[in-house]
Formats: structure tokens, sequence, C-alpha cells
């Protein structure tokens, strides 16, 4: 590894392989772990995705590689970027993106109020999981107190 290297490269990272060769008209997905990549071109891809399986997938494995990763992995750009994502259409991002803050732990003070303003924005859904349950459970990790807001 290059002692150069920005001290968040991430070692797991993500390097996304789409095989679009058709079976029963649907695309088969595939990842692929690589090392080198960078978080910032991860959260990137994952902005610039539209919403969808893809996206989704992109997100979840982007969460579980972070989980153990530790303090390094990350830049302070890349936690505002994730904390940005709170504010997206998709439900699912916010789902990811409060997972991914509340497992940073003390490095994801400063997200503490955009958690707060996704949970009032959007208390609840309907469906068996909404970003309102990630978002609560950061909160409690982060040491806040989650607003239970009625729906």
């Amino acid at each position: 590894m290059n002692a150069r290297a920005p001290r968040y490269t991430v070692l797991f990272s993500l390097m996304i392989v789409v095989n679009t060769s058709n079976v029963f008209g649907q695309s088969a997905i595939a990842y692929e772990a690589k090392a080198g990549m960078n978080a910032s071109v991860v959260l990137t891809n994952i902005r610039n995705q539209p919403p969808g399986r893809l996206r989704y997938e992109m997100m979840e494995n982007l969460a579980v590689g972070l989980m153990n990763c530790g303090d390094s992995c990350l830049s302070r750009q890349d936690i505002d970027i994730i904390d940005g994502m709170l504010r997206d259409e998709d439900d699912s991002a916010r789902f990811w993106m409060a997972t991914i803050l509340g497992n940073l732990g003390a490095r994801a003070q400063n997200s503490i109020a955009s958690l707060q303003s996704a949970l009032a924005e959007r208390p609840c859904r309907e469906g068996t999981i909404s970003s309102a349950v990630a978002v609560r459970l950061a909160l409690t990790k982060l040491g806040a107190e989650p607003a239970y807001l009625p729906c």
C-alpha cells in the first residue's frame, strides 16, 4: 500500500460489477470486493445511481463493509455525504445511511440534527422496514433521545 495513500482508503471496498446478461428477462447483478477503492468513490456511485435494486445492494454492502472497518475508513467529507443522503427521497437510502451513522459512533455526533430532521420528516411508513427504525436506532446509539412522533 502506498504510504501516501489517504488514511480513509477502504480496504474492503466495493467494486460494482454489473452483468447485463438476460436471465428470464432480468439483469443479474454481482458485487465483488476489491482493495484500493476509497469510500468517497463508492458513495458517489451510490448517489448517482437511481433508486432500485442495484442502489439498495450497493448501500447494504457499504454498510456491512463499514461495520468492521474502524475510524479510518471514512473521511469527514464522506460522513458529510452520508449525512446529506438522509434527505434522499429513497427511503432505503435513508435507512442505510442512518445505519452507517449509528455504527460510526462518536464520529457521527455532528449528524444528530440531520437524523432528528429525517425522523421528523418520516416518523413512520407503511411496510415492514422504514428509515424511521434505523434513524431511531442511530440516535439511540449516538446518545440522543429519538422522538416518537405519531404517524
